[in-house]
């Protein structure tokens, strides 16, 4: 989001966040359980926001100290995409569910 940092899939349940720069890696979040299907990070690129399998969306704060982790259940089904309003307020989400729920993203409501 802010050229310094981007983040990709991988078929082991990870997540890895690569440097831009240097085109390494810099940190890897693991899922134990579920595979992870989509992601998207907020404009400002301190929080990550990853859709799994089980219709699970998952907040990483990428600024704390500690990383930590906030999980919403919104879909019964795979997620298939997660967007982020301009504003970063909103998150809207896709689900083989065939629903699409908008929440804010300050409480997953």
């Amino acid at each position: 989001p802010n050229g310094t940092l981007f983040a990709s899939v991988s078929s082991d349940r990870s997540v890895i966040l690569w440097d831009c720069k240097t085109l390494k890696p810099i940190d890897r979040l693991f899922s134990r359980t579920t595979r992870i299907e989509t992601l998207a990070f907020n404009h400002a690129g301190t929080n990550l926001l990853v859709g799994d399998e089980r219709g699970r969306i998952r907040k990483f704060d990428l600024m704390a100290n500690r990383l930590t982790m906030q999980t919403y259940k919104f879909h019964s089904r795979k997620i298939t995409d997660i967007e982020i309003s301009p504003d970063d307020s909103l998150v809207l989400s896709t689900s083989y569910d065939n629903n699409l729920v908008i929440s804010t993203t300050a409480d997953g409501e």
